[in-house]
């Protein structure tokens, strides 16, 4: 188990006061690993572990004098945290520590799903800059992107935003009044925008040529599903031809046959033959799907929508198409089931 960060710190499950957040009897280990965040109470030896995949939600929040991080596992249970660096004989906290934690965790979500092409700290507007309500609208977060998704994990909300490179249709790179931002426009014609951040000593403020290379770093992901998309597609012509050409020639064909074309595995292949079966009144006889040469059209066509174009899956909170490889339902905020 590879230790991607460890500090001494505090730990609440349940509700905290200010009190309980000083206490000796929270304080202890802080691990995260891969798939882990783990905590070891320093006096009483308490051990909690949570799975990376069951955080839900979290964000940093002020209390006094302290930067905590939150999260949630259920809607009933919370936990509390925040890092602690020793010097000398005594222990300090300070925001920059908790986040720098902040960040690791979500870095360890998202790279779980897949590599990450750039990060860094960021603005980010729903809209842009320029449009009349930017200041009170824009938010600070952290921005993650790999080749299928931008994320934008702001630090004071508790919600994921993550949108499809493939569904991103323009890439734009502006400068507005001495702002430079990279927009984005999406098939939903949904505009996002973000400026690249930079740190100079405890502060953060706009950096030109970071936000120019993570416009370069977005046109190359997006380049990258494009091309990625051209050959599926050809793919799936191809095999769509194969069955057409099955399907002229008789109208007895062998189901290991078409399961090969079709290149699907044993299982989803055969909950599907019986819907396809049910749908267009074909017969199944023993290792033979026998079919109604009327009813080929109609086949074909529900083929070529209902099973090459499923690269998406429905959101069961909101019924919007997303990515199969969608943590977080871009549109609505909540979690994709497994």
């Amino acid at each position: 188990m590879v230790i991607l960060y460890e500090t001494a710190g505090h730990f609440i499950a349940g509700k905290a006061s200010f009190r309980s957040l000083t206490s000796k009897n929270t304080r202890g280990t802080i691990q995260l690993t891969e798939k882990l965040l783990l905590f070891k109470s320093e006096i009483d030896k308490i051990s909690y572990q949570i799975k990376i995949s069951d955080i839900k939600s979290f964000s940093l929040k002020k209390r006094l004098t302290l930067d905590t991080i939150e999260m949630s596992i259920t809607p009933n249970l919370h936990f509390v945290l925040y890092p602690l660096i020793k010097t000398g004989k005594y222990y300090e906290s300070a925001k920059e520590y908790t986040e720098d934690l902040y960040r690791v965790i979500v870095r360890t979500i998202i790279k779980e799903k897949h590599p990450i092409l750039f990060e860094a700290r960021s603005y980010f507007w729903a809209g842009t800059p320029m449009d009349p309500n930017a200041k009170a609208n824009r938010q600070e977060g952290l921005v993650f992107l790999t080749e299928e998704v931008v994320n934008f994990k702001p630090l004071t909300n508790n919600y994921l935003l993550q949108v499809n490179v493939a569904d991103i249709i323009k890439i734009g790179q502006n400068t507005e009044k001495s702002t430079a931002f990279v927009k984005i426009k999406t098939v939903n014609q949904d505009i996002y925008s973000f400026t690249i951040l930079k740190k100079r000593r405890r502060s953060y403020s706009k950096d030109k040529e970071k936000t120019a290379r993570f416009y370069d770093f977005f046109n190359q992901a997006r380049s990258y599903k494009e091309s990625e998309k051209v050959k599926r597609e050809s793919a799936e012509k191809e095999r769509l031809d194969q069955i057409r050409s099955m399907l002229a020639v008789s109208n007895r064909i062998k189901l290991e046959m078409m399961r090969v074309a079709l290149d699907m595995e044993k299982k989803p292949f055969t909950e599907k033959i019986f819907k396809w079966a049910k749908k267009f009144d074909f017969v199944i006889d023993g290792k033979y799907l026998i079919v109604k040469r009327e009813k080929i059209p109609d086949f074909l066509d529900n083929l070529d929508k209902d099973y090459f174009s499923k690269n998406k899956i429905e959101c069961s909170f909101c019924g919007r198409e997303v990515e199969k490889s969608a943590v977080i339902c871009p549109y609505c905020g909540n979690a994709m089931k497994e």
